[in-house]
């Protein structure tokens, strides 16, 4: 049945949301999602070989990344679970762009390490 037909009407009053209320909800969030790092420096070396993270995978990676002066890293402002290779001197030269994994199993709080 058309509401319409018969005289009913709805009417629904949008009311618009500035988008600093959306950005203040999930901002906390992303921050978390985006400097969280999951994974360690060997764990990090399987996954730019394409490796499954057991323990001798990990020694064998990280003999690899040495073998050929590289560093598992991930890039500022993306995800921290995406790592790629690139040369120790590039990292050295760009160590805001070029971010290390840690080297022990613990995740670095960026809070404690400033």
């Amino acid at each position: 049945m058309n509401l319409k037909r018969r005289g009913f009407t709805t009417r629904i009053k949008r009311r618009k949301l500035s988008g600093f209320f959306f950005l203040s909800l999930f901002l906390p969030l992303f921050y978390t999602l985006m400097t969280s790092t999951a994974m360690n420096f060997a764990q990090a070396s399987c996954l730019v070989f394409g490796y499954l993270p057991t323990e001798s995978n990990q020694r064998r990676a990280v003999a690899r990344m040495q073998q050929f002066n590289m560093v598992p890293v991930y890039i500022r402002g993306g995800s921290s679970m995406i790592p790629v290779a690139v040369s120790i001197e590039a990292q050295q030269r760009n160590p805001y762009l070029y971010i290390k994994y840690p080297e022990n199993n613990q995740p670095e709080d960026p809070q404690t390490t400033a």
